[in-house]
């Protein structure tokens, strides 16, 4: 298994916090995928796609999902949206197929190279996330900036020209001690996560 980079060492320990429950979809997930065991609680999990051989329910997510309104608890879209022409469908479908009171859970890179999957259309920021979630209807929208500074940032945008785990494992402890450092000696927001974001978690509930 490669070194993770900053954005998904930091992706998944913020998803460590985060306890599911009941019945769960991951749209346009695998099983194969390393987020699952971060998660807290039990659950019952369903993966949607159109290719994967890990899933469940066969899904375009350009389109209408052929799921029942109103079926779950959960609904997960981790480093997905980017990859979807048609984004809003996904936003709009996740929030009919939750149950009222579920919470939908997606995670979006934002400083990122560009990563076809088998596309890669775009990057968001959290105030454009907040208002698509918002007038898709979802309520306590949290649009969280993951990263550490600008440090982070940088070994982010380098970090797939560090071929050697240790390498990564290095440049990533560098950066992350380099933000705390930059965080004691300036105190404005100029070298902070919420400038320089690596991406984005939001949680919204129906």
């Amino acid at each position: 298994m490669s070194a993770r980079s900053p954005w998904r060492h930091l992706l998944y320990k913020n998803l460590a916090t985060i306890s599911l429950s009941g019945d769960v979809i991951d749209l346009g997930g695998s099983r194969k995928s390393a987020y699952y065991k971060n998660f807290k609680g039990e659950f019952s999990l369903a993966v949607a796609n159109m290719d994967d051989d890990t899933k469940d329910i066969t899904v375009d997510l350009e389109q209408p999902f052929p799921i029942e309104a109103s079926k779950y608890d959960h609904v997960l879209c981790i480093n997905v949206l980017e990859h979807i022409f048609n984004y809003q469908n996904v936003i709009h479908e996740t929030q009919r197929i939750l149950k009222p009171g579920g919470q939908a859970l997606f995670a979006v890179p934002f400083l990122i190279q560009v990563h076809p999957s088998p596309h890669d259309y775009w990057r968001f920021t959290g105030e454009t996330l907040n208002r698509l979630f918002s007038e898709a209807g979802f309520t306590q929208v949290t649009v969280e900036p993951i990263g550490t500074g600008v440090c982070s940032a940088i070994v982010q945008m380098k970090s797939n020209l560090l071929h050697f785990h240790f390498l990564r494992h290095l440049a990533s402890w560098l950066a992350f001690t380099g933000d705390a450092i930059l965080a004691r000696l300036y105190k404005k927001p100029t070298f902070s996560k919420e400038f320089y974001t690596l991406g984005y978690v939001i949680k919204a509930k129906k």
